[in-house]
């Protein structure tokens, strides 16, 4: 009787941690009066839709990515290519710019994140401070 218990439980858990992650994956778009804009679009596009946001921050950030490398191709007899693969490391930089809405006390303030012109990513925060 414990272990069954125990698996509901942890279910439960399990299914209360996936709504959730569902959730908070759900804010992939934000509404500017009648008119909705989305993960993917520019900037430019939210900023003609939505009008001048209340705030920009804008920086870049340095991300280390992997990669797949071939190194000492030779011609093999037969006419084919042999070729080692290695794996290897690059810093990029990542142009970032956050846009900031506060459409009043009555809605959440909206928070976009960019990455080389596109939105990747939409947050809320508390309620607004404009009248």
């Amino acid at each position: 009787m414990r272990k069954i218990g125990k698996l509901g439980l942890s279910l439960g858990l399990i299914t209360a941690l996936a709504l959730l992650s569902a959730s908070a994956s759900a804010w992939s778009s934000m509404r500017c009066g009648s008119r909705l804009v989305g993960l993917g679009d520019a900037l430019y596009h939210v900023r003609a839709t939505c009008g001048e946001p209340d705030q920009i921050d804008s920086y870049v950030e340095y991300r280390t990515e992997r990669y797949r490398a071939r190194v000492n191709c030779q011609q093999q007899k037969n006419g084919q290519q042999f070729c080692e693969e290695v794996w290897s490391e690059r810093t990029v930089e990542v142009p970032v710019h956050r846009l900031t809405y506060d459409f009043g006390r009555n809605r959440f303030v909206s928070y976009l994140m960019f990455e080389f012109g596109r939105m990747v990513r939409v947050d809320s925060g508390s309620y607004g401070v404009k009248d």
